[in-house]
C-alpha cells in the first residue's frame, strides 16, 4: 500500500503503527498527520528518506482489547 493509504489506516484507528519497506516503524505520534487527501497527505517526515516514503507500506493491526 502507499504511504497515504497507510497513514489513513493509522488515523482511522485501524492500526497501531505503519511499517516502511525498509522495516522502520512509525506511529501517529511520530508522523502527526495534519491533512489526508485522496492522493496526498501532510505529515511530519520523522527522519524518513525519500526512497522509504515512496516504497511499499504495511500496517500493524491494533491489538484487540479484552
Amino acid at each position: 500500500m502507499t504511504i497515504v493509504q497507510a497513514i489513513r489506516n493509522l488515523t482511522e484507528g485501524n492500526s497501531s503503527a505503519i511499517v516502511s519497506a525498509v522495516g522502520r516503524r512509525y506511529t501517529t505520534a511520530e508522523l502527526q498527520p495534519k491533512m489526508i487527501g485522496e492522493q496526498a497527505c501532510v505529515f511530519n517526515r520523522a527522519g524518513m528518506t525519500e526512497t522509504e516514503r515512496k516504497g511499499a507500506w504495511r500496517v500493524v493491526p491494533q491489538m484487540e482489547r479484552e
